[in-house]
């Protein structure tokens, strides 16, 4: 996540430019479940008072930019686990601890409400909350009180995590795709092949500014992909037996000359 211009940016590092058949596609979005729990302890630091040290780690699947409600996604293997939150203004900045404790990129205080517009700050910097991105990886940091007889999460500040580097690749073209299982086969040229599955809530976001979720059928067979990935054991259908699944964290659209580059 970088800032540019007062605007909130996601960067999916992406290379090379895109084929014709995947003119639609203005990037291609890393999902965003993470391989650590989805419920994590806030480290020590500076909070609001009454604050216990609550946060929560997941990728954003929804928010309404209006009421501040918005909704991460945990997923362990292909089963989801949610978090509904709702931005609650700071009445002043938090400073509350390295952002190296969870890796972020950058942490955010929520600000505004009331007859202004939600917003983000972080020092001098401001952005509104409508320019988060579906699919963003995030921690929020949060305090529970009851509205209407029912607990609320108000999420005071949010960090955004930052791109992982310990990720597995694989280098290769899309050979085939099963229609049934959704896996998706990459060949090098020497005949190695490596088969996997888009991470669940994969997005890809769109050149019209819109956001959708990527399906592997709408993948063309022959572009060539430098392919991050993930490995779970996963428990297979009618049984009390675990297989590995390779989980497609990212996909990078290559280049003929960087395919074929010995990594």
């Amino acid at each position: 996540m970088v800032m540019a211009s007062g605007k909130l940016r996601y960067n999916p590092r992406m290379r090379g430019k895109l084929a014709p058949a995947l003119a639609l596609l203005s990037a291609l979005i890393a999902g965003a479940a993470t391989a650590t729990a989805q419920h994590v302890d806030a480290p020590f630091g500076h909070y609001p008072p009454g604050y216990t040290g609550e946060a929560w780690q997941g990728e954003l699947t929804a928010l309404d930019a209006t009421t501040g409600q918005f909704t991460l996604t945990y997923w362990k293997c292909r089963q989801p686990d949610t978090f509904t939150g709702v931005l609650f203004p700071s009445k002043r900045e938090v400073v509350a601890f390295s952002p190296l404790h969870f890796n972020l990129a950058s942490t955010w205080y929520v600000a505004g409400g009331g007859r202004a517009p939600l917003e983000l700050r972080a020092g001098k910097r401001a952005a509104p909350v409508e320019q988060i991105p579906i699919g963003a990886r995030l921690v929020v940091f949060y305090m529970d009180r009851k509205v209407g007889g029912r607990e609320q999460h108000d999420v005071f500040m949010i960090g955004f995590l930052a791109p992982r580097t310990d990720l597995a690749s694989f280098r290769g073209t899309v050979t085939s795709v099963d229609a049934a299982t959704q896996a998706i086969t990459f060949t090098q040229r020497d005949g190695r092949q490596w088969r996997g599955y888009l991470q669940p809530g994969y997005y890809v976001h769109m050149r019209d500014g819109g956001v959708q979720l990527l399906r592997a059928s709408e993948l063309p067979l022959g572009l060539p992909f430098r392919v991050s990935y993930r490995t779970e054991k996963c428990p297979m259908p009618g049984g009390n037996k675990k297989e590995k699944v390779n989980w497609i964290v990212q996909l990078t659209l290559m280049t003929r000359p960087q395919l074929e580059k010995r990594h």
